[in-house]
């Protein structure tokens, strides 16, 4: 099966749990992610070649469990996209120091990705837990296995990240 079709297939079968689950608007939290690993989740020293695939940990909140996974995928992308995670094995933000104000100089864009687009690039996932902090404020923890090169590639495709010139 082709990767493009497993993208498909992934990002369908995940929007499906999630409607399943009562998804709802989720509340606002501070971004609370961190990454895990590149390619698998044990190993010993970063990657010397651009990372392709990352797990990504992320916790989030939320009044039902789907919306509650839902915002917690979103921080997840949120720290990828600007914040990076330093000292691991993506230190750089993926949409660079200035991920920020890209993200806030592209509303439309970025509203229908934390939404609905970034379902297409989580291969894998893992739910940790979902657990009652308060009668109102339900938490999650998920780990989510990103197809950085995908994600990247989409990004240049749309004129949202310039691409870098070819070393000669």
């Amino acid at each position: 099966m082709s990767l493009k079709m497993r993208l498909l297939l992934a990002s369908h079968l995940f929007l499906l749990v999630v409607f399943m689950l009562g998804c709802t608007s989720a509340k606002r939290v501070p971004d609370v992610a961190e990454s895990t690993s590149a390619s698998n989740k044990v190993s010993e020293a970063p990657p010397k070649a651009p990372v392709k695939d990352l797990w990504v940990t992320c916790y989030g909140f939320g009044p039902t469990k789907g919306s509650s996974l839902q915002n917690a995928i979103q921080n997840g992308f949120r720290a990828l996209l600007q914040d990076g995670f330093p000292g691991d094995y993506f230190p750089q933000p993926l949409l660079g120091k200035n991920g920020k104000q890209i993200i806030k100089d592209n509303p439309a864009y970025f509203d229908r990705f934390f939404n609905s687009d970034m379902h297409l690039f989580v291969l894998d996932r893992e739910i940790f837990y979902f657990e009652y902090k308060s009668k109102d404020e339900p938490s999650s923890k998920i780990s989510i296995f990103v197809n950085i090169e995908s994600l990247k590639n989409q990004l240049i495709k749309d004129k949202i990240l310039v691409e870098a010139a070819p070393v000669k």
